[in-house]
């Protein structure tokens, strides 16, 4: 998987940042320091089970990035995530808490108020002004 995710990023050749496998744990690897994510620690809803410590909810923010799927790709609603539009950030935010372990991050648009549920893990980011993606 690592030398396929290496040649399909070779083969790209984009501005992109690598998720590493699920063993590395370090989250996202930055490229250069102006894309550097705000960690952001927020806590979630009652009844709902996600990766919790102490009842926060731990997502990091990558500003003006969309998440991108194995192949470097958008990904497609219904397959790689679930879409809403005219929803606020802290619904779309509850909606991925809501889905727990089974969601892998969501996309926020700040200008047309779209949502983006990842249910198919992130494997990178790309710039996209206005876009917000939050890799748990």
């Amino acid at each position: 998987l690592a030398f396929a995710r290496a040649t399909i990023v070779d083969f790209l050749e984009v501005d992109t940042e690598e998720v590493p496998d699920d063993t590395e744990g370090a989250g996202l690897r930055h490229v250069d320091d102006e894309s550097s994510p705000e960690e952001t620690n927020q806590k979630q809803e009652a009844g709902g089970e996600s990766n919790m410590l102490r009842g926060y909810t731990y997502y990091r923010k990558y500003s003006n990035k969309g998440c991108r799927n194995s192949y470097g790709g958008k990904g497609s609603s219904g397959n790689e995530f679930d879409l809403y539009y005219h929803i606020s950030s802290s619904s779309c935010k509850s909606k991925c808490d809501h889905l727990g372990h089974r969601c892998c991050g969501y996309v926020y648009g700040r200008y047309n108020k779209k949502c983006e549920v990842w249910k198919k893990p992130i494997y990178k980011v790309d710039y996209v002004h206005g876009l917000d993606c939050y890799v748990s």
